[in-house]
Protein backbone atom coordinates (compact mmCIF):
# COMPACT_ATOMS: atom_id res chain seq x y z
CA UNK A 1 0.00 0.00 0.00
CA UNK A 2 1.33 3.52 -0.78
CA UNK A 3 2.33 5.80 2.07
CA UNK A 4 -0.08 8.70 2.68
CA UNK A 5 1.08 11.97 4.25
CA UNK A 6 -0.47 12.91 7.58
CA UNK A 7 -2.09 16.24 6.78
CA UNK A 8 -2.57 16.70 3.04
CA UNK A 9 -3.04 12.95 2.43
CA UNK A 10 -0.50 12.96 -0.41
CA UNK A 11 0.38 9.61 -1.92
CA UNK A 12 4.12 8.98 -1.90
CA UNK A 13 5.73 6.74 -4.56
CA UNK A 14 7.14 3.37 -3.57
CA UNK A 15 9.59 2.99 -6.47
CA UNK A 16 12.42 5.01 -7.98
CA UNK A 17 10.71 7.00 -10.70
CA UNK A 18 13.13 9.56 -12.18
CA UNK A 19 14.37 10.56 -8.71
CA UNK A 20 15.20 8.72 -5.54
CA UNK A 21 12.19 7.88 -3.52
CA UNK A 22 13.68 9.50 -0.45
CA UNK A 23 14.04 12.86 -2.23
CA UNK A 24 10.47 12.96 -3.45
CA UNK A 25 9.10 11.67 -0.16
CA UNK A 26 11.04 14.31 1.77
CA UNK A 27 9.70 17.02 -0.54
CA UNK A 28 6.09 16.03 -0.03
CA UNK A 29 6.63 15.66 3.73
CA UNK A 30 7.94 19.23 3.81
CA UNK A 31 4.89 20.42 1.91
CA UNK A 32 2.65 18.54 4.33
CA UNK A 33 4.35 20.18 7.32
CA UNK A 34 4.29 23.75 6.04
CA UNK A 35 1.12 24.30 4.02
CA UNK A 36 -1.73 25.77 6.04
CA UNK A 37 -4.89 23.67 5.98
CA UNK A 38 -8.46 24.89 6.24
CA UNK A 39 -8.51 23.58 9.80
CA UNK A 40 -5.57 25.87 10.66
CA UNK A 41 -7.39 28.86 9.25
CA UNK A 42 -10.57 27.84 11.06
CA UNK A 43 -8.67 27.60 14.37
CA UNK A 44 -7.08 31.00 13.79
CA UNK A 45 -10.50 32.44 13.03
CA UNK A 46 -11.91 30.93 16.23
CA UNK A 47 -9.13 32.51 18.30
CA UNK A 48 -9.68 35.85 16.60
CA UNK A 49 -13.42 35.59 17.24
CA UNK A 50 -12.82 34.81 20.91
CA UNK A 51 -10.49 37.79 21.15
CA UNK A 52 -12.99 40.12 19.49
CA UNK A 53 -15.81 38.85 21.71
CA UNK A 54 -13.67 39.39 24.79
CA UNK A 55 -12.93 42.97 23.79
CA UNK A 56 -16.55 43.52 22.95
CA UNK A 57 -17.59 42.37 26.40
CA UNK A 58 -14.99 44.68 27.91
CA UNK A 59 -16.41 47.51 25.86
CA UNK A 60 -19.92 46.75 27.11
CA UNK A 61 -18.64 46.73 30.72
CA UNK A 62 -17.15 50.16 30.35
CA UNK A 63 -20.08 51.49 28.35
CA UNK A 64 -21.88 52.93 31.39
CA UNK A 65 -18.73 54.73 32.50
CA UNK A 66 -17.16 55.88 29.29
CA UNK A 67 -20.05 55.43 26.85
CA UNK A 68 -19.39 55.21 23.14
CA UNK A 69 -15.76 56.43 23.10
CA UNK A 70 -14.19 53.60 25.09
CA UNK A 71 -16.35 50.98 23.38
CA UNK A 72 -15.29 52.18 19.95
CA UNK A 73 -11.62 52.18 20.94
CA UNK A 74 -11.81 48.64 22.29
CA UNK A 75 -13.52 47.28 19.18
CA UNK A 76 -11.06 49.06 16.92
CA UNK A 77 -8.09 47.62 18.78
CA UNK A 78 -9.59 44.14 18.68
CA UNK A 79 -10.20 44.35 14.94
CA UNK A 80 -6.67 45.63 14.29
CA UNK A 81 -5.04 42.92 16.38
CA UNK A 82 -7.12 40.15 14.84
CA UNK A 83 -6.42 41.30 11.29
CA UNK A 84 -2.71 41.68 12.00
CA UNK A 85 -2.48 38.22 13.58
CA UNK A 86 -4.17 36.47 10.65
CA UNK A 87 -2.24 38.47 8.06
CA UNK A 88 1.13 37.74 9.66
CA UNK A 89 0.37 34.02 9.94
CA UNK A 90 -0.65 33.74 6.30
CA UNK A 91 2.29 35.83 5.10
CA UNK A 92 4.80 33.73 7.05
CA UNK A 93 3.41 30.47 5.70
CA UNK A 94 3.33 31.79 2.13
CA UNK A 95 6.88 33.15 2.31
CA UNK A 96 8.26 29.88 3.67
CA UNK A 97 6.52 27.90 0.94
CA UNK A 98 7.58 30.29 -1.84
CA UNK A 99 11.20 30.23 -0.64
CA UNK A 100 11.29 26.43 -0.79
CA UNK A 101 8.95 25.49 -3.63
CA UNK A 102 10.56 24.52 -6.91
CA UNK A 103 14.11 25.10 -5.62
CA UNK A 104 17.07 22.69 -5.49
CA UNK A 105 17.28 21.11 -2.03
CA UNK A 106 13.85 22.61 -1.30
CA UNK A 107 10.29 21.50 -1.94
CA UNK A 108 10.17 19.93 -5.39
CA UNK A 109 7.35 20.73 -7.79
CA UNK A 110 6.11 18.62 -10.69
CA UNK A 111 6.10 19.47 -14.38
CA UNK A 112 3.22 18.84 -16.81
CA UNK A 113 4.26 15.17 -17.07
CA UNK A 114 4.09 14.67 -13.31
CA UNK A 115 7.89 14.48 -12.95
CA UNK A 116 10.34 16.48 -10.88
CA UNK A 117 12.45 18.67 -13.23
CA UNK A 118 16.18 18.05 -13.00
CA UNK A 119 16.70 21.72 -12.09
CA UNK A 120 14.91 21.08 -8.79
CA UNK A 121 16.85 17.98 -7.81
CA UNK A 122 19.27 18.17 -4.87
CA UNK A 123 22.64 19.52 -5.98
CA UNK A 124 25.77 17.53 -5.31
CA UNK A 125 29.35 18.22 -6.33
CA UNK A 126 31.53 15.29 -7.35
CA UNK A 127 35.32 15.31 -7.59
CA UNK A 128 38.18 12.89 -8.26
CA UNK A 129 35.98 10.47 -10.22
CA UNK A 130 37.79 7.67 -12.04
CA UNK A 131 36.13 6.39 -15.23
CA UNK A 132 36.67 2.65 -15.68
CA UNK A 133 36.72 1.78 -19.40
CA UNK A 134 35.90 -1.91 -19.06
CA UNK A 135 35.16 -2.43 -22.77
CA UNK A 136 38.03 -0.36 -24.08
CA UNK A 137 35.76 2.08 -25.91
CA UNK A 138 36.96 5.40 -24.53
CA UNK A 139 40.14 5.54 -26.57
CA UNK A 140 41.66 8.84 -27.64
CA UNK A 141 40.46 8.26 -31.21
CA UNK A 142 36.87 7.54 -30.20
CA UNK A 143 36.74 10.41 -27.72
CA UNK A 144 38.09 12.90 -30.26
CA UNK A 145 35.64 11.64 -32.89
CA UNK A 146 32.70 12.02 -30.50
CA UNK A 147 33.73 15.55 -29.52
CA UNK A 148 34.20 16.48 -33.17
CA UNK A 149 30.74 15.17 -33.99
CA UNK A 150 29.21 17.22 -31.18
CA UNK A 151 31.08 20.29 -32.35
CA UNK A 152 29.97 19.83 -35.96
CA UNK A 153 26.37 19.37 -34.88
CA UNK A 154 26.40 22.54 -32.77
CA UNK A 155 28.04 24.46 -35.59
CA UNK A 156 25.41 23.31 -38.09
CA UNK A 157 22.61 24.26 -35.70
CA UNK A 158 24.01 27.78 -35.47
CA UNK A 159 24.25 28.31 -39.24
CA UNK A 160 22.43 31.37 -40.57
CA UNK A 161 21.24 30.49 -44.06
CA UNK A 162 19.48 32.01 -47.05
CA UNK A 163 17.26 29.85 -49.30
CA UNK A 164 17.30 29.94 -53.10
CA UNK A 165 14.70 27.99 -55.11
CA UNK A 166 14.95 26.86 -58.75
CA UNK A 167 13.65 24.33 -61.33
CA UNK A 168 9.97 25.25 -61.02
CA UNK A 169 7.68 22.61 -62.59
CA UNK A 170 4.25 22.93 -64.24
CA UNK A 171 2.57 22.49 -60.84
CA UNK A 172 4.42 25.49 -59.44
CA UNK A 173 6.74 23.37 -57.27
CA UNK A 174 10.44 24.20 -57.05
CA UNK A 175 12.35 20.92 -57.21
CA UNK A 176 15.68 22.39 -56.06
CA UNK A 177 16.33 24.47 -52.94
CA UNK A 178 19.85 25.67 -52.11
CA UNK A 179 20.61 26.83 -48.57
CA UNK A 180 23.59 29.18 -48.66
CA UNK A 181 25.75 30.74 -46.00
CA UNK A 182 26.19 34.49 -45.69
CA UNK A 183 29.34 34.32 -47.84
CA UNK A 184 27.39 32.67 -50.67
CA UNK A 185 28.78 29.13 -50.28
CA UNK A 186 26.32 26.24 -50.37
CA UNK A 187 25.62 24.59 -47.03
CA UNK A 188 22.78 22.29 -48.09
CA UNK A 189 20.99 21.43 -51.34
CA UNK A 190 17.56 19.76 -51.37
CA UNK A 191 16.52 18.01 -54.59
CA UNK A 192 13.06 16.57 -55.34
CA UNK A 193 12.89 13.77 -57.91
CA UNK A 194 10.97 10.70 -59.13
CA UNK A 195 7.56 12.35 -59.76
CA UNK A 196 4.48 10.13 -60.13
CA UNK A 197 1.80 10.54 -62.81
CA UNK A 198 0.25 13.37 -60.80
CA UNK A 199 3.53 15.24 -60.52
CA UNK A 200 4.04 14.35 -56.85
CA UNK A 201 7.73 13.91 -56.09
CA UNK A 202 8.45 10.63 -54.33
CA UNK A 203 12.08 11.19 -53.43
CA UNK A 204 14.07 13.97 -51.77
CA UNK A 205 17.87 14.02 -51.70
CA UNK A 206 19.64 16.39 -49.31
CA UNK A 207 23.36 16.97 -49.88
CA UNK A 208 25.52 18.64 -47.24
CA UNK A 209 28.64 20.56 -48.29
CA UNK A 210 31.95 21.44 -46.68
CA UNK A 211 32.90 25.01 -45.76
CA UNK A 212 34.00 25.74 -49.32
CA UNK A 213 30.55 24.81 -50.60
CA UNK A 214 31.97 22.61 -53.35
CA UNK A 215 32.49 19.18 -51.77
CA UNK A 216 29.63 16.96 -50.60
CA UNK A 217 30.36 15.62 -47.12
CA UNK A 218 27.04 13.88 -46.44
CA UNK A 219 23.79 12.86 -48.08
CA UNK A 220 20.33 12.03 -46.73
CA UNK A 221 17.67 10.44 -48.93
CA UNK A 222 13.96 10.49 -48.03
CA UNK A 223 11.12 8.52 -49.64
CA UNK A 224 7.93 10.60 -49.78
CA UNK A 225 4.42 9.13 -49.74
CA UNK A 226 1.06 10.82 -50.30
CA UNK A 227 -2.57 10.23 -49.38
CA UNK A 228 -5.49 10.11 -51.82
CA UNK A 229 -5.72 13.92 -51.79
CA UNK A 230 -2.09 14.30 -52.82
CA UNK A 231 -0.93 15.55 -49.41
CA UNK A 232 2.37 14.34 -47.96
CA UNK A 233 1.84 11.83 -45.14
CA UNK A 234 5.41 10.62 -44.59
CA UNK A 235 9.04 11.36 -45.41
CA UNK A 236 11.07 8.29 -44.46
CA UNK A 237 14.85 8.49 -44.19
CA UNK A 238 16.54 5.70 -46.12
Amino acid sequence: MPKITTRLKLELPLGNEHVKREVLNKAFEDIDKTVMLQTDLDNANKENTKYVNKKFEEAKTYADETATTKATQALSAADTNATSYASNALESAKKYTDDKLGKPNGIAGLDKDGKVPTTQLPKRTASDITLVDQKGYYTQKNAEAALQQVGDTLKNMQQKLSNYKSSKDTNGIFSIVECKRKDGTIFRKQILSDPDTNGNYRKQTINFYDESGTKIIGTDVYVITYDADGDVISEVLQ
